[in-house]
């Protein structure tokens, strides 16, 4: 997978709006985020996996923190990623459920969770695959990344310790993850195929 766009608002500590072009950083979709502590590192990819999976990054992110404490009451928050994998290109936007000032009258109101899903076509069209929290859940889940967030964090993106576990996880637990990331099914296949193969030549040149 490669992140080619990340723009957030009023997430974290970063109180108004950011635009990361990743795809400006160069063709290579391998990046470090570096900076000190309290810089807004672990923010970054709490967004973009957030974005991915409605939920913050490692386990002991909370998720009420997606809300910056710092923004503006009129200011939205939202999560907009921008991604490339075997599937094709995709937007997907998402804001979580908070409260906001009443655009009539005093006072706050709850601001429900929000979350779209759209192809960006090869000519540039966009079409749109899904407008519903639960359903861009279940295309993001089920149909385009296939990983779930844990071996999302894991391998792809890897917040400060998660892939630490990942390194001391015995080959039984590593094995069927990397199979699937890097699609050597097809090659288990053809080893399949060829011990069957094999073992048939063999019975054959015993009769």
């Amino acid at each position: 997978m490669r992140i080619n766009k990340l723009e957030f608002s009023a997430v974290g500590p970063y109180a108004g709006h950011e635009v990361i072009d990743f795809d400006a950083l160069g063709t290579s979709a391998l990046y470090l985020i570096d900076g000190p502590t309290g810089a807004g590192k672990s923010t970054i990819i709490d967004c973009i996996v957030y974005a991915l999976f409605n939920e913050m990054s490692g386990e002991a992110s909370d998720d009420a923190r997606i809300r910056s404490q710092f923004a503006d009451a009129s200011t939205p928050t939202y999560v907009e990623l921008t991604f490339t994998n075997s599937q094709g290109t995709f937007r997907v936007n998402r804001s979580p459920e908070y409260m906001r000032p009443k655009q009539n009258g005093e006072g706050l109101t709850r601001e429900p969770a929000k979350a779209s899903l759209w192809r960006i076509k090869p000519d540039g069209q966009i079409e749109t695959l899904a407008t519903q929290v639960r359903m861009v859940g279940i295309q993001l889940s089920a149909d385009i990344i296939g990983l779930t967030k844990a071996q999302f964090t894991q391998t792809v993106v890897l917040p400060q310790g998660e892939f630490a576990k990942f390194l001391r996880a015995d080959t039984k637990e590593r094995e069927p993850l990397l199979s699937k990331i890097f699609a050597t099914g097809v090659y288990q296949q053809v080893a399949a195929t060829l011990k069957e193969k094999a073992t048939a030549a063999k019975q054959k040149s015993q009769e």
